[in-house]
């Protein structure tokens, strides 16, 4: 695996990053919104922890984890999908990169 290889990869999602409204909004946009959202659940979750039931918080857990899985999901769906559009799908197998 090569620095230049990867030091191209990067290169290239920076330089697209700032063309489009989308990825503003699903850099900055959506997480600051789940944050808002979930960190005031929170506090209303320890606020009222004597009065809530734990049905209650174990379906507010399972809602916040099904978040994340959503999220991870949908980024990586959309990235692909992006490289299907602009046909740059060859490039991202035509370059060895390892996950390490």
């Amino acid at each position: 695996m090569s620095g230049r290889r990867v030091a191209a990869m990067v290169m290239r999602h920076l330089y697209m990053f700032p063309r489009t409204l989308e990825n503003w909004a699903e850099a900055i946009y959506w997480p600051v919104m789940d944050l808002l959202v979930w960190g005031l659940t929170t506090r209303w979750v320890e606020s009222s922890s004597r009065e809530l039931p734990l049905l209650a918080l174990v379906v507010l857990t399972g809602v916040v984890f099904w978040q994340v899985v959503w999220r991870a999901s949908y980024e990586i769906s959309v990235n692909l999908l992006e490289e299907v559009w602009n046909q740059n799908l060859v490039n991202l197998f035509a370059t060895p990169l390892k996950v390490g």
